[in-house]
């Protein structure tokens, strides 16, 4: 007698990460994830990188920490996720 278990938010192939109390504007940061949305991994870690966005640090960190979230599942099948959806595997 629990509280029944609440659905996954994303599907069983994804990871987040959640970061909160970010110190920036709603639209500022919606520019910055404009600019890496569609990308893979490696290229969103290296425009974050070499922004000069104050915030880029930030969301470079929920990234990193996404990252680490998906290989900790027991779906994902090799090391880095940007590797694998690289290669196509």
């Amino acid at each position: 007698m629990g509280k029944s278990k609440n659905a996954r938010r994303v599907a069983e192939n994804e990871a987040y990460a959640v970061s909160r109390m970010l110190k920036t504007s709603p639209q500022k940061m919606n520019l910055l994830c404009q600019l890496i949305r569609g990308k893979s991994v490696e290229k969103a870690l290296t425009d974050l990188t070499f922004s000069k966005k104050r915030i880029a640090n930030d969301v470079k960190k929920a990234l990193q920490s996404a990252i680490a979230n998906a290989e900790k599942q027991p779906w994902f099948g090799c090391r880095r996720a940007h590797r694998c959806r690289g290669m196509g595997r």
